[in-house]
Order: structure tokens, then C-alpha cells, then sequence
């Protein structure tokens, strides 16, 4: 069994949808929703990144909002910022997380804890965006 069916198969068994697995330069990337993935890489250094599309009209908004709860996000180790490309804008959130994941042999309580980052992670946007989740 090879990473990506053993990472599938544990995920699957925790109820973390996923959609894909990709390759990366020095690891390996796991695509939870088109715009939210992790990337695991062969140092053992995990990252979270999770982007949600906004209103272009709300960017400078959303950019005073991130620069007045930057202590906070900063505590949780996140970095925040608002991307303008040519199909929308997107708030984004890139988060270290504070353990480390061996791909040499992945256990499932690592595993639990990216998806528990995750969604701690994903609580994040309401803040920045004034508005509840649904």
C-alpha cells in the first residue's frame, strides 16, 4: 500500500472528506475543498491553507477587519490576507500548525489532529468576515 492509499484510508476511516492528493515539490498536499488543502512535507512540517471566496467590494473592509485581530491570528499562528485574482477575491488563511507528521509512517492521531486544525481553522473566517458560519 502506498502513502496516498494508506493517507486515504485513514482519513476516510475518520470521516475527513477529501478531494485528491497531489504531489508537491517536497511533499505531499491533501485537498480537502477547492480552495482548502494541508501539505504535509517529508520534513515533517505541516501546513494549513484554506480560502474562501468574498466580495471584491468587501477587500478593504475585510483588510482593516484582519489588520485589527492580527494579534490574535498571530497567537494561533496564522497568517491572514486577502487575494484579488482575475475570477474573484478570496480571504485567505495560511496556518503552521505546531506538530509535525511523518509520511514515513502516518498514524491516525495525527491524522485527527490536522482535521481538528482544520476546522478550528475554518472558525477563524467568521471573525474576519463579521458573519456567521453556515
Amino acid at each position: 500500500m502506498d502513502k496516498e492509499e494508506l493517507l486515504t484510508r485513514l482519513l476516510v476511516e475518520h470521516g475527513m472528506p477529501t478531494r485528491g492528493f497531489e504531489s508537491i515539490e517536497r511533499g505531499i498536499r491533501i485537498r480537502f475543498m477547492d480552495n482548502s488543502y494541508v501539505d504535509i512535507m517529508d520534513s515533517g512540517v505541516t501546513l494549513l491553507y484554506i480560502a474562501r471566496r468574498i466580495g471584491c467590494e468587501r477587500v478593504l473592509e475585510l483588510r482593516d477587519r484582519i489588520k485589527e485581530y492580527l494579534t490574535r491570528l498571530s497567537s494561533l499562528n496564522v497568517i491572514a490576507g486577502i487575494e484579488v485574482l482575475s475570477e474573484g477575491c478570496y480571504l485567505a488563511l495560511l496556518r503552521k500548525l505546531d506538530f509535525k507528521i511523518s509520511m514515513e509512517d502516518p498514524n491516525e492521531q495525527d491524522l485527527s489532529k490536522i482535521w481538528v486544525e482544520y476546522v478550528r481553522t475554518l472558525k477563524l473566517l467568521p471573525l474576519i468576515t463579521g458573519t456567521r458560519m453556515s
